[in-house]
């Protein structure tokens, strides 16, 4: 069994604020002073999920390898490039790529190097936004 689409949380992610975005305790993402999601249960305060609480939870459902995914930033790329390198047997790392970025090919070639092998497209540009009825 594979996962093809799975998510870890440092810790030091706890505090940042990216944007308008800020990541607080219990899992919550609150955007211009109100929650905008929340990432994990209310119990989980440390807002903390691990490479290796994602193996646990893996070998306890049975799956054998997964795809970790990045979120809407960068800030998680480094602990996926290390659980990557750490387990390559059981984690394939994403990267988060805008197909109309200048700079394109300069991320494609460094997030590689990092050892993330999987290319999620993700744009803010017009040409790819959906229209809302």
């Amino acid at each position: 069994r594979i996962d093809a689409h799975m998510h870890i949380v440092p810790g030091t992610l706890v505090g940042k604020t990216v944007g308008a975005t800020k990541y607080e305790a219990f899992g919550r993402c609150v955007f211009d002073g109100k929650v905008l999601f929340q990432s994990m249960p209310d119990y989980i305060e440390n807002s903390t999920f691990s490479a290796e609480t994602l193996l646990r939870v893996m070998d306890n459902a049975g799956v054998e390898r997964g795809i970790i995914m990045q979120g809407s930033n960068d800030l998680v790329i480094p602990d996926t490039a290390a659980a990557v390198r750490e387990h390559p047997d059981r984690f394939w790392g994403a990267m988060r790529l805008d197909p109309l970025a200048s700079d394109l090919a300069d991320r494609v070639l460094r997030y590689h190097e990092m050892g993330l092998t999987v290319i999620k497209c993700l744009t803010h540009t017009p040409l790819f936004r959906h229209k809302r009825s």
